[in-house]
């Protein structure tokens, strides 16, 4: 079986207990909460690199751009932040 990263944004959500898992071991899930904040900057220094979860954070960038650059502006091609 492939792996598949699956990324998803959930907005004021808390976790409030720790996932349990049945014992079969076929459940393989790691998950990691990063500030979105941060994203630009994993995505730049390859501590994310996955195409589909780069793809991923490009179409929130233009659906969501407020949630992505935090003042609702957008990069132009020949703009670095």
């Amino acid at each position: 079986m492939k792996k598949m990263p699956i990324p998803w944004l959930e907005e004021g959500v808390t976790q409030v207990e720790t996932p349990h898992f049945d014992s079969s071991g076929t459940e393989l899930i790691n998950s990691s909460n990063v500030p979105l904040d941060q994203v630009n900057e994993m995505i730049r220094s390859g501590a994310i690199s996955h195409s589909l979860v780069i793809t991923a954070f490009h179409f929130l960038s233009i659906e969501r751009p407020d949630l992505v650059f935090g003042d609702g502006s957008r990069l132009d091609s020949n703009q670095s932040r």
